[in-house]
């Protein structure tokens, strides 16, 4: 008997490689001063180091090529993956640096529509950024039952999280509301990265529901 598994409404979530940082943007990356990601707590621009403040930190000369390489990525999910008309721009950015006993908790992007990590520099054994399943597709099975599963049997139908240990000049994109984390990292391991949101431009919507974002 052929069986047909139609994955209905799937959560897209690209992972790509758009090559690593040319070593004169490394350097410069490596000599930024990062905060602590030892919590979740939100922190006004004042807090924020001087490198992000303002979110922004694709617009930097340092990184252009990198920026346009991104962008590049973010039209190819939004118009080929996604068929959106609209185009998308990048509209808040920023570096995370997590090191030794360091964490970032679970957390979604509001104000945004796709988001994406970018991989400037990590090893293999550093903690992965890990994806949880949303509530409204949670434990198939129903939530007040708990069944257990055989480890070869974890899949994408059954699982309620999803690891990736990404590469250098990796770069992961994802619907702003799916919720994420970084585990706390090991002893001898840092991992540099950076975020990104985007929102689309020019109109959206007909007739007396359209609305125009420059």
């Amino acid at each position: 008997m052929q069986h047909e598994m139609i994955p209905l409404f799937s959560v897209p979530l690209i992972k790509t490689n758009i090559g690593e940082m040319d070593p004169v943007s490394m350097a410069w990356v490596r000599g930024l001063d990062y905060p602590s990601q030892r919590t979740g707590t939100d922190h006004s621009d004042d807090d924020l180091p001087m490198m992000n403040r303002g979110m922004k930190i694709l617009d930097r000369p340092q990184l252009k090529d990198l920026k346009y390489k991104i962008q590049n990525a973010i039209n190819y999910f939004v118009g080929d993956v996604l068929g959106i008309v609209q185009n998308f721009q990048i509209t808040t950015s920023w570096i995370n640096k997590t090191d030794k006993s360091e964490y970032i908790d679970k957390h979604s992007h509001p104000n945004s529509i796709i988001s994406g990590v970018y991989y400037i520099s990590t090893t293999p054994k550093c903690a992965p950024i890990i994806f949880s399943k949303p509530h409204l597709y949670s434990n198939i099975t129903f939530q007040n039952i708990q069944l257990a599963y055989s480890g070869e049997n974890k899949n994408q139908y059954n699982t309620d999280y999803y690891g990736i240990n990404p590469l250098p000049g990796e770069l992961l994109m994802f619907p702003s509301w799916l919720e994420h984390e970084v585990l706390e990292q090991g002893p001898e391991h840092n991992r540099i990265s950076l975020a990104f949101n985007t929102y689309p431009k020019g109109d959206i919507g007909e007739g007396t529901k359209q609305l125009k974002i420059l």
